[in-house]
């Protein structure tokens, strides 16, 4: 009786570790954030006319004050892999190959994707 007690327990407070686990490392679709995986970062050595149209267009002062990467992601599981350039938040490093999770927006309507954080490598 007393290891069954024990055993419960046990379970019950691993089971509860692994859900709260889980559930920070779990992308905030609902708000329409995405996983990506970051193809190449975009700095300034990198010519503007090299540069996604979202940032080509940035003047050179606001361009050097934030660091981008390029981004590969599945807009839906239905469609085909697209391309989004992203901004750093300060203080995060990423390179290519990189999971991310981030807010797409349009590149070429010349709207610049907000990234939120590098993902350890598990992340669903």
């Amino acid at each position: 009786m007393r290891h069954a007690i024990f055993t419960a327990a046990c379970v019950a407070i691993l089971s509860s570790g692994c859900t709260n686990l889980t559930n920070e490392m779990r992308i905030d679709r609902e708000h329409g954030a995405r996983r990506g995986v970051v193809t190449r970062l975009i700095d300034g050595a990198i010519k503007s006319s090299e540069r996604p149209v979202c940032l080509a267009e940035l003047p050179e002062a606001a361009f050097a004050q934030r660091q981008y990467v390029e981004v590969r992601y599945r807009h839906d599981p239905r469609h085909y892999d697209r391309l989004e350039a992203g901004a750093l938040p300060p203080g995060v490093l990423a390179q290519p190959g990189d999971a991310v999770e981030f807010y797409p927006k349009n590149c070429g309507a010349g709207l610049v994707s907000t990234l939120i954080r590098v993902l350890p490598p598990s992340t669903p």
